[in-house]
């Protein structure tokens, strides 16, 4: 999930989500693990509007042109 920097104006819309992400449990009864991409500033105004992929279950979904014949992005996850 999106992290940016404390004094940009949706920190704390997006600290709230992922704490709220971190209550919710798996199938298993087991708290989610929320994993953090830190976004900083670009153009001095603005950050990352977004991650192009997700990591769920030790497999990584991105979108179809970003997988063209490379190897996962993370050990021990499967494209």
């Amino acid at each position: 999930m999106k992290q940016v920097p404390t004094n940009h104006p949706d920190y704390a819309r997006c600290e709230a989500r992922a704490a709220e992400l971190a209550t919710r449990l798996d199938l298993y009864g087991q708290p989610l693990r929320v994993r953090r991409v830190y976004c900083d500033w670009i153009n001095g105004s603005e950050v990352a509007a977004y991650t192009n992929s997700v990591i769920l279950n030790r497999r990584c979904s991105s979108p179809r042109s970003a997988l063209q014949p490379t190897p996962p992005p993370w050990p021990g996850t499967r494209s």
